[in-house]
């Protein structure tokens, strides 16, 4: 595991190489590099528009006046984009997870914007709201790297130059507009799941070479756990492994020997990171609200506990 995760980052690396591929300079990046820049500005001039008129939703006001006090800036483009469910995010990123509904939106999100802003606090002012600003940040940057990553996946499947370049515009354009630039876990959870199909896509091609097939697929399910961190619906991502580590096994009873063995561990492997990015969240639920008979909850008696599921039907569909 430590060798792949340093394989991300040595420049010689098999998964380096596709790195370099994917943010290469080309007519069609820059192009759809112009097409996002424009939509995400139009989107923000629109948002920012808004304040003009009076909230009808005063929860984002309040909220920020309970987090940081009164004497705090609130950058405006902060306040335009959190709202709704993006206020469960934010306060899991400054108070840690405080109610237990909080449990149904993935550590993902929260986790990586508390330590980003605690990194980036001693560089800017005390009364300043920081998170609001490095998730909408991280949800521009991640939106960005999905669209680059969607252009080389389509490329490398079909090779039509056309179909790449309208699907990711497309995705530039997507109808859920601002929520891929709101402090949401949407964005983030594309550009991984985008990154780890592209990986396991390159995976697959690369049979003439068992060492950057099994890095990229363990690359792969590393980058699908961390998406499954951000949603849950990413263990789908899973399958992908299954039907590999069932046609290596079915390789292995047809050819009993070490090599058609070794085929089975990078499968495997991934699978496991994948499932990590759901089982790791749980486990950390369970040990703060079943590990002691006085805070135990009803959902700990389960066959499997979930604190997700539970949540889920307990406190959004009553």
């Amino acid at each position: 595991m430590t060798e792949c995760i340093q394989s991300l980052h040595h420049p010689t690396s098999p998964t380096s190489n596709v790195m370099m591929e994917l943010f290469s300079s080309s007519q069609p990046i820059r192009s759809l590099t112009a097409l996002f820049i424009a939509w995400k500005g139009f989107l923000l001039a629109v948002s920012l528009g808004a304040a003009i008129a009076p909230d009808y939703d005063t929860s984002t006001s309040l909220f920020f006046d309970r987090m940081y006090g009164h004497n705090i800036t609130i950058p405006t483009i902060a306040a335009r984009l959190t709202r709704w469910d993006a206020l469960y995010f934010m306060h899991s990123a400054i108070r840690g997870y405080t109610y237990e509904q909080e449990w149904a939106f993935g550590l993902g999100l929260p986790t990586t914007v508390g330590a980003i802003s605690r990194s980036l606090s001693s560089l800017t002012p005390a009364n300043y709201a920081l998170e609001p600003l490095v998730a909408i940040a991280l949800a521009h940057a991640s939106h960005f790297i999905a669209m680059l990553a969607l252009h080389r996946l389509t490329m490398l499947l079909s090779g039509n130059a056309r179909l790449a370049f309208v699907s990711s515009a497309l995705h530039i354009l997507s109808p859920a507009g601002l929520f891929l630039s709101a402090p949401y876990n949407e964005s983030p959870f594309a550009g991984l799941s985008f990154m780890g199909n592209l990986l396991f896509a390159v995976s697959l091609k690369s049979k003439a070479s068992r060492v950057k097939r099994n890095v990229t697929m363990l690359a792969s399910g590393i980058l699908f756990s961390a998406a499954t961190a951000f949603r849950s619906n990413g263990l789908a991502s899973g399958l992908l492994f299954a039907v590999q580590a069932v046609d290596a096994l079915l390789q292995f009873a047809q050819a009993p020997g070490l090599r058609t063995l070794l085929s089975m561990i990078a499968p495997v492997l991934g699978g496991l990171c994948v499932a990590a990015g759901s089982v790791v969240p749980q486990t950390l639920a369970w040990m703060r609200y079943c590990g002691s008979d006085e805070v135990g909850r009803p959902w700990c008696e389960k066959m499997i506990p979930s604190i997700y599921t539970f949540v889920q039907d307990h406190y959004w569909y009553v």
